[in-house]
């Protein structure tokens, strides 16, 4: 056996072990870059796909979020850095630019304690105050939307008639002003409920 196979069948142990650790997005990125940059064992994605027995896109998405600035990473620390949160944070990258978030990056105040509170400040420089109105965020993978509630209680026995309130609301927003509202749209409704939130 050659060094190199050698390398390799130590590559692909250290793999199995990842996997079955759960490591996430940011762990994975690191390891396959070392493995094409530094061992230079592999000479493109797609064999290291091969060889490690996963896909493409899953290489792909690993090495982005590797590729995430130091600054960024460190409000959350390495070992949070799922493959959601990475395609988020590289959405706000690509909308805002990487100096933007690297310098909002490096004042994030104390009070901004959520995963939701913490890619807001990096997008926009501010969190709201603390309030007793209803609030909508967006959730990680930016296919949702988060309605928080102080009173989820109340709110509960109502949830059939709040969701077409805002399924009639969407459809207003998204009519053509010249050639005045449309017809609601039927939307599929979906909630989920946690704590004090109401996921649509």
């Amino acid at each position: 056996m050659t060094n190199q196979d050698a390398n390799i069948a130590t590559a692909l142990a250290e793999h199995s072990v990842m996997i079955l650790r759960g490591a996430n997005a940011y762990e994975f990125g690191v390891f396959y870059r070392s493995l094409m940059t530094r061992a230079g064992l592999w000479r493109t994605q797609a064999e290291l796909a091969k060889a490690m027995n996963v896909s493409r896109a899953h290489v792909s998405k690993a090495l982005a979020a590797a590729r995430l600035p130091g600054e960024i990473v460190g409000i959350f620390g390495a070992r949070q850095i799922t493959f959601r949160l990475a395609e988020c944070l590289n959405r706000l990258i690509a909308e805002f630019g990487v100096d933007h978030l690297q310098r909002n990056a490096t004042r994030v105040p104390i009070n901004a304690r959520t995963t939701d509170e913490i890619l807001r400040f990096l997008a926009e420089g501010e969190i709201p105050e603390s309030t007793d109105k209803p609030r909508l965020s967006v959730i990680e993978s930016g296919k949702a939307l988060r309605l928080e509630l102080t009173d989820l209680h109340i709110v509960l026995p109502y949830l059939s008639q709040l969701e077409s309130m805002i399924a009639w609301s969407v459809s207003v927003i998204l009519s053509d002003p010249a050639r005045g509202p449309r017809r609601p749209r039927r939307y599929k409704r979906r909630a989920r409920v946690k704590a004090a939130a109401v996921d649509f």
